[in-house]
């Protein structure tokens, strides 16, 4: 998910999503790159994944194991409803809002903030 609409200074929001308990399971800031998805994956080591469920994007073919990669945008509505939640919910994520700020720093604290609030606040709607 882009987090900056300036070319040269697009940042991306890598994120795990486990769908059995719809929480956010790690996440990282940085450019589209393969560097930023190692770093996602560091964080993600202590962590047993049985699958993986990704988009075409050739960086997760190469660094994910192969017969524990499913690869459709089938397998991704989840997550792409998290990713319309993050643009709703956190208004500082949209460019041309008020509310941006250009410091990467205040990003990703509030991000923090919010995966800490909907993997630990439960809604009282069931």
């Amino acid at each position: 998910m882009e987090l900056c609409r300036i070319k040269k200074k697009k940042v991306w929001l890598i994120y795990a999503y486990s769908h059995e308990d719809q929480e956010i399971i790690g996440f990282t800031l940085g450019k589209r790159n393969a560097k930023t998805f190692q770093n996602l994956l560091v964080k993600l080591k202590d962590i047993t994944i049985d699958f993986y469920c990704t988009d075409l994007w050739e960086v997760f073919s190469a660094a994910l194991p192969y017969d524990s990669h499913i690869i459709g945008k089938q397998f991704t509505k989840a997550i792409e409803g998290m990713n319309t939640c993050f643009r709703t919910r956190i208004r500082r994520l949209m460019r041309r809002t008020v509310c941006f700020s250009k410091k990467l720093k205040y990003h990703y604290a509030m991000i923090k903030l919010f995966i800490y609030h909907r993997n630990f606040n439960p809604s009282y709607i069931l």
